[in-house]
């Protein structure tokens, strides 16, 4: 793995993915996705 270290200072927290990039999302698109369930 590129970047990580044996200590595992540059692992991404549980969960997280490696490319992950958040995404900007407008209002509308905010208020159906917070709608969503978290869990099944």
């Amino acid at each position: 793995m590129t970047g990580a270290t044996a200590t595992g200072k540059n692992m991404p927290t549980k969960g997280m993915l490696f490319d992950h990039q958040p995404l900007k999302l407008n209002m509308d698109d905010y208020l159906r996705v917070k709608e969503i369930p978290k869990k099944k």
